[in-house]
């Protein structure tokens, strides 16, 4: 599974955001970060599934759809039961343990897909518009396999079908 879509809420790649610490660990670099919200919960299941078989441990968050408009300040997702599931994926700034910053070309890209004269149009807004909660799209994940077999799923790219900015 290379991509979910959905309800985009706190998506933050025109800059990055502090990383949350907890305390008494070693310092992390900042990061990049979007949110899906996910109305369907099979494909929730099928996610987490898709997760444990490669032993990946995303955040999934699980919120009452009566308390969702307060938090994300947007409407409930089309199709929403009594719950939805929030899911956000991450990228560092640094590379791995060196500190080195993340190369230009491997940075998250935020794309506005338009139509115009019947042709499908792709615009990079990662720094001319922001993504604000409500927008739909489609986020892309990047995994990544360490020599030691563990697996890590990034945020890779956002494509923004309705953009709210």
């Amino acid at each position: 599974m290379d991509k979910l879509q959905g309800t985009l809420v706190y998506v933050a790649v025109d800059k990055p955001v502090k990383a949350f610490q907890k305390e008494g660990t070693p310092k992390k670099a900042d990061e990049w970060k979007a949110s899906v919200v996910i109305a369907d919960e099979d494909i929730v299941d099928e996610f987490e599934e898709y997760c444990k078989s490669i032993d990946a441990n995303p955040s999934i968050k699980k919120v009452k759809a009566a308390d969702f408009e307060e938090i994300y300040k947007c409407d409930v997702p089309e199709g929403a039961g009594k719950n939805v599931w929030v899911i956000t994926l991450r990228k560092s700034t640094e590379l791995g343990k060196t500190g080195q910053p993340v190369p230009d070309k491997y940075k998250p890209r935020a794309y506005e897909q338009t139509e115009e004269n019947g042709r499908i149009l792709r615009t990079d807004i990662t720094n001319t518009k922001l993504i604000g909660n409500g927008s739909q799209g489609i986020i892309s994940i990047d995994k990544f396999e360490r020599t030691n077999g563990t697996v890590s799923l990034y945020l890779k790219n956002i494509l923004v079908t309705e953009l709210i900015e």
